[in-house]
């Protein structure tokens, strides 16, 4: 293992700090409290927009010591209000990459799940468009993955997402799941497959994760995505979290996820499953680079 390019994390365990990294593309949720916890920039509940420029623009002094110099570029979760669409140039120049505007969780005035894409967000998509950032559809499926789809001009991602087909059958969908079906006809360019254990694992019918998920359902979602949209797009979305912040909803990271023997045990358990060297390297960084990276860092 040559080294690892996740596309979509919230901060960085520190056993991970050990694994060779190519480079890191870190999703800043855009909450100003979240913003404030993750860098400890004091952040205007009224503008986050000022938050989040001035990490980019202090990117690299504000990293550890461990992953300066390094290639970092940045992703948006949860945005409730961009303000001025035009400011996309300006986020977009200081490291912006890609932009998730739909959480479940969150309030968004650019799409809803029930009246589906604003008239405002129309007009911030074509502004990412122009822009040349990402849409992220993580969190999108169903009629609303396709309505957004139809609306949107916008290149895309799915960071943090996970195979319906491998799932126990609910009568309401899951969260980050997405048919077959719809992974074909979605567009994306990258699909991050998640290290957390109630995604990749079976709903045990209480809103957590059945005990016993391990890396082998990792690399099962990995190997699925591999056969149904093609190796060369798949990656890896941790989606690593901060344990306070989920404390009380039994949600965690599959154990062994968060340290660098787990990484390379998922790195063997793909190559014994049949995937070549080249394969693997390129699930764990060399897509991700090529999609993302290519022409920025030399």
């Amino acid at each position: 293992m040559r080294g690892w390019l996740p596309v979509h994390l919230h901060c960085i365990p520190d056993a991970i700090w050990r694994t060779p990294l190519k480079g890191m593309v870190l999703s800043a949720e855009w909450r100003p409290q979240v913003l404030e916890k993750m860098f400890g920039v004091p952040c205007d509940a009224n503008d986050p927009f000022s938050g989040l420029m001035f990490y980019l623009e202090h990117s690299e002094a504000l990293r550890p010591a461990d992953m300066q110099g390094l290639p970092m570029l940045f992703s948006a979760e949860g945005v409730p209000d961009f303000g001025d669409p035009g400011r996309l140039v300006d986020l977009r120049n200081a490291g912006l990459q890609a932009v998730q505007l739909y959480h479940q969780m969150a309030e968004c005035r650019y799409i809803s799940a029930f009246s589906g894409v604003s008239g405002d967000g129309r007009v911030l998509l074509r502004a990412m468009a122009e822009a040349d950032i990402f849409l992220d559809i993580s969190h999108l499926h169903g009629a609303l993955l396709q309505h957004v789809l139809g609306e949107s001009p916008c290149r895309k991602i799915a960071s943090h997402i996970v195979c319906e087909a491998l799932l126990q059958k609910n009568i309401a969908r899951r969260a980050n799941a997405m048919s077959d079906a719809e992974l074909v006809s979605c567009g994306a360019e990258l699909f991050g497959v998640p290290f957390v254990d109630d995604l990749v694992g079976f709903a045990d019918g209480g809103g957590g994760a059945a005990a016993g998920v391990r890396v082998d359902d990792v690399a099962m979602h990995i190997l699925h995505l591999a056969d149904v949209v093609g190796v060369e797009r798949v990656c890896l979305g941790p989606d690593y979290f901060a344990e306070s912040s989920m404390a009380g909803l039994g949600v965690g990271i599959v154990e062994g996820m968060a340290e660098a023997s787990g990484l390379k045990a998922l790195f063997e358990i793909l190559r014994l499953r049949g995937m070549s060297t080249d394969e693997v390297e390129g699930v764990f960084w060399v897509n991700v680079w090529h999609a993302l990276f290519e022409g920025r860092w030399s």
